[in-house]
C-alpha cells in the first residue's frame, strides 16, 4: 500500500492577484507541514507581503485557495481565521502600550477563552498563571509588570509572539521578526522561533531578509520573485540554486553567501 503524504498544516494553491496592472501574486503555491518551520524570502517587491496578507486574510486574492488543515479558509475574515487556528505577528507593533506585559497576554487569553466581554471579572484576575507561563516561555517573565510601551524592542517582539500564542494557534505567521534588532538579540529570538515549531504541532511561516538566520533555523525555504515561486527546498538547496542566485544579484547575493 502506498503511504499517504502527511497532511499540510497550510497549503496555498495557485494564488494570483493584481494591484491595478501589477501582478503581485502569480500562480503561487506553497506548503507548510505540521510542526515545520518555513522561511519565505525574496528580493524587494517579490510578493512576500502580499502572500502574507493573503494568508492572514488582509488581502482577498483574485484566484487560488488557502487551506488550513485541509479546510478552505480563502473567504474567511481575519478574525474567523484566528478562530480556525491561524495567528499573525505583524512587522509593526501590535500590543497595548499602556498595559503591562502581563495584562497584554491576559487580554489575549481572555479573548481566546471567550471571556473578554465579562465586565464583572477584572482583567487582572484572568488567566494569571497561564499568562505567566507564556511570558516565561518567551523569556520575559521578569518584565511582566512593566508597561509594554516601556519595553526594549527585543522584549516587545517576544511579547507580541506571546500574545499571538495565547490563542494556541496551529499556524503562526511572523513578519520579519528580527528586523531592527542587534545581532545578539537576533540570535536569541531566532533560537526562540526555532523552538516554537513542534513536531506534529504548531507550524511557523516567517518572512526574513537575513539568509544566515534562515539557514540556521528553517526546515524549508520558499523563494519568491515577481509574485511567483522561484524555488523551494532546504536552505542548502536554495543557496546552491542558480536561479535564486541570479534573483539575488548584487547586494542580496552577497547576503545569501554570508558576505
Amino acid at each position: 500500500m502506498t503511504a499517504q503524504p502527511e497532511a499540510a498544516r497550510l497549503e496555498v494553491v495557485g494564488l494570483g492577484h493584481r494591484f491595478g496592472g501589477n501582478l503581485v501574486l502569480d500562480d503561487l503555491s506553497l506548503r507548510v507541514g505540521a510542526g515545520e518551520l518555513v522561511a519565505l524570502i525574496g528580493p524587494n517587491g517579490a510578493g512576500k507581503s502580499s502572500c502574507f496578507a493573503a494568508i492572514g486574510g488582509q488581502l482577498r486574492p483574485d484566484r487560488g485557495r488557502i487551506l488550513l488543515d485541509g479546510a478552505d479558509i480563502t473567504a474567511l475574515a481575519p478574525e474567523r481565521r484566528a478562530r480556525a487556528g491561524l495567528a499573525r505577528c505583524f512587522q509593526t507593533g501590535s500590543v497595548f502600550a499602556s498595559m503591562s506585559a502581563r495584562e497584554n497576554v491576559q487580554t489575549a487569553l481572555s479573548a481566546a477563552h471567550g471571556s473578554f466581554w465579562r465586565p464583572w471579572r477584572p482583567a487582572a484576575d484572568c488567566a494569571v498563571a497561564e499568562a505567566g507561563a507564556l511570558l516565561d516561555e518567551l523569556g520575559i517573565a521578569d518584565l511582566a509588570g512593566r508597561a509594554a510601551g516601556s519595553l526594549p524592542p527585543p522584549a516587545i517582539r517576544r511579547l507580541e509572539i506571546a500574545v499571538a500564542l495565547a490563542a494556541r494557534p496551529r499556524l503562526l505567521l511572523l513578519d520579519e521578526p528580527t528586523a531592527g534588532l542587534a545581532s545578539a538579540d537576533r540570535a536569541g529570538l531566532a533560537a526562540l522561533i526555532r523552538r516554537l515549531a513542534r513536531p506534529g504541532g504548531m507550524a511557523v511561516l516567517f518572512v526574513e531578509h537575513d539568509f544566515d538566520m534562515v539557514a540556521a533555523i528553517a526546515d524549508q525555504v520558499v523563494v519568491l520573485d515577481r509574485g511567483a515561486r522561484l524555488a523551494a527546498g532546504t536552505p542548502g538547496e536554495v543557496r546552491a540554486d542558480p536561479a535564486v542566485r541570479a534573483a539575488y544579484f548584487g547586494e542580496a547575493a552577497n547576503r545569501i553567501d554570508g558576505r
